[in-house]
């Protein structure tokens, strides 16, 4: 017989089940919101950017226009329409999956941003990649070894990393290993079908030039995070029932010193998104970035619209991500929040 009022554990997975639909439901909830003040802090930034899109097309296509015609064209791309008109006609069609059209190649900017995305993806993916390689090894071993020669080397290389701008950085890259040494590719984007390491030739040095920054963020958080832990009880109880100092330290203090790691980690994919606009142009990468870029010089409207807000969509999606991660890690963290 249960007691009265005692939760059986069917009944307490249950409930936790559907905190957790509770809570993925809020925050899902709460990204249409933000996604339509980002698409008009954009439509907003773009228009009020000097630079007229009509007189640029004019200029590249080489011909000379009448004013007549200049009027007709801006009519024809809807430039002349207010801008709450403008605006409630791009929501509108970014609800339907219409991004719209380039104003300068008339390609569907929806399809055209997606076949950029996976090349952004492999970049930001990699250049975590990276970042959590060297960042959690060093981050541990610094804390573990606090005060000692490798902590102090530890500390300097993460002030150096953070201090360091990417594009710095990867100009030095492509001088020392591309043109002095040889050994990999300046720029460009090469494919598994043309060999795994030409592939992996070329992520390298965009990866590792993504990657260093946010190496050494969390490098310094791991530290911080890892002294706290190791100064717990729990830790110190593992030590006296003889448990070997690696078991403590990967099979118990990591785990704890892990969870704000994580929401940092989730946080920062924003900076890499935003960092792989620099670092794409830099290496020739054929990402979104890149594609910002240009359709940035150029005043493409629509194209600057649909890029921005799917790296938008893209970093609320993450987040969303890191917060399921972070409550499956800690429960607690659910709790508060549905509160």
């Amino acid at each position: 017989m249960v007691p009265r009022g005692t939760a059986t554990p069917g009944h307490a997975r249950k409930g936790i089940g559907a905190s957790l639909l509770q809570f993925i439901a809020r925050r899902t909830l709460i990204l249409l919101p933000t996604l339509l003040a980002i698409s008009f802090v954009v439509f907003m930034m773009v228009r009020l950017a000097p630079g007229d899109p009509v007189m640029i097309l004019i200029r590249q296509s080489e011909q000379t226009v009448g004013t007549e015609e200049i009027e007709k064209l801006r009519q024809d791309l809807g430039l002349n329409d207010p801008l709450p008109v403008q605006f409630g006609r791009f929501v509108n069609r970014a609800l339907h999956g219409d991004l719209g059209k380039s104003l300068f190649t008339s390609q569907d900017v929806f399809e055209t941003i997606v076949e950029r995305i996976p090349p952004t993806i492999l970049l930001t993916c990699s250049a975590m990649t990276v970042s959590i390689l060297i960042a959690i090894p060093v981050g541990v071993l610094s804390a573990t070894r606090q005060y000692s020669k490798l902590d102090y080397a530890a500390l300097s290389g993460a002030l150096i990393g953070v201090s360091m701008p990417s594009f710095w950085l990867g100009f030095m890259l492509i001088l020392l290993f591309a043109l002095r040494l040889g050994i990999l590719p300046a720029a460009g984007m090469a494919y598994l079908d043309e060999g795994f390491g030409t592939f992996l030739k070329h992520l390298v040095m965009p990866s590792v030039t993504l990657g260093v920054g946010l190496a050494a963020v969390i490098t310094r958080l791991v530290r911080s995070s890892m002294l706290e832990v190791i100064r717990q009880d729990y830790v110190r109880t593992a030590r006296s029932k003889g448990l070997s100092e690696r078991t403590v330290i990967y099979k118990h203090a990591l785990k704890n010193a892990l969870i704000p790691v994580v929401t940092v980690i989730g946080m920062q994919f924003g900076s890499l998104l935003g960092g792989a606009v620099i670092v794409e142009t830099i290496f020739a990468w054929p990402g979104m970035g890149r594609q910002a870029v240009a359709s940035i010089m150029r005043r493409d409207f629509p194209m600057i619209q649909g890029n921005v807000l799917l790296m938008c969509t893209l970093f609320v999606m993450v987040n969303l991500l890191i917060d399921i991660l972070y409550t499956v890690i800690d429960p607690r963290i659910r709790v508060e929040k549905m509160k």
